[in-house]
């Protein structure tokens, strides 16, 4: 039997951001999650999101001056740090994101791991239709 490859021909996978978070209230802490709604087929924009979310936490951080004495943050070591433009900050005292989809428009959202007690844990990418082609003996 000669070298087969594993996929014959490739297919166009399609990806969504899952959003990990703490949450909860004076008396309890729990994890939640998020799955944005847009699915990508464009990977580097899906890593350009990822970025835009991280960024977006650090200026959350600092408006709400949970970033103090992080002297990684931007915000912290410069304070003319200029805000991206995909930063609004709305009326609400937690600025709101834009993502951007693969036709390179953007939507704003309001990020629900920003909050009193919630915290950012992480932020995954994962495949729209289940997991990657997988081999089990």
């Amino acid at each position: 039997m000669g070298a087969a490859t594993f996929l014959e021909k490739e297919t166009q996978l399609r990806y969504k951001i899952r959003i990990r978070y703490e949450t909860g209230d004076s008396f309890h802490t729990e994890e939640d999650e998020d799955i944005l709604e847009p699915v990508w087929e464009n990977l580097q924009i899906v890593g350009e999101n990822i970025e835009r979310i991280k960024i977006h936490n650090e200026y959350y951080k600092f408006v709400t001056n949970m970033a103090h004495y992080d002297k990684t943050n931007p915000w912290v070591k410069d304070k003319t740090t200029k805000v991206p433009e995909y930063i609004i900050k709305d009326l609400a005292y937690y600025p709101s994101l834009k993502i951007k989809l693969d036709s390179g428009k953007e939507f704003q959202m309001h990020p629900n791991w920003c909050g009193y007690f919630e915290k950012l844990l992480g932020v995954e990418v994962f495949i729209e239709d289940g997991v990657l082609p997988s081999y089990y003996p």
